[in-house]
């Protein structure tokens, strides 16, 4: 069986780094570099995943995705979509046509711990 290596981010930023989720695009696009011209056996055994749908998941992450053919998943806290820098569903559309693998990470990204069943219910 095969290990699968999971990459896990949140949002790129191309300015000063203002969250310990914040990545700088520089080092990620060097880690992209690293796996796409990985031998095939790694580079098929590595997925990148997003979380909470950053709009530089499309302007950043994707342009890189769709050139190097890596794995990606994103998984998008919904009640976000279309708001100032997240994905709009035209984003989503386009990356889910080109493989990248869209979930949910819940629809408002409260603590699934703390809710009643109902409102988990709704969550998911």
């Amino acid at each position: 069986m095969n290990k699968i290596n999971v990459i896990v981010l949140h949002r790129l930023t191309t300015s000063r780094c203002e969250s310990w989720e914040d990545v700088d695009y520089s080092a990620f696009a060097n880690v992209v570099d690293v796996v796409r011209k990985s031998p095939a056996k790694i580079k098929n055994n590595i997925v990148f995943t997003f979380d909470d749908g950053n709009l530089s998941d499309y302007l950043l992450a994707f342009p890189l995705f769709r050139e190097s053919n890596i794995k990606c998943i994103l998984f998008i806290i919904t009640s976000l979509i279309g708001r100032p820098n997240y994905l709009t569903w035209s984003n989503l559309k386009k990356m889910s046509e080109c493989g990248i693998v869209i979930g949910s990470h819940s629809h408002t990204h409260k603590d699934m711990r703390a809710l009643t069943v109902e409102e988990a219910i709704y969550e998911m």
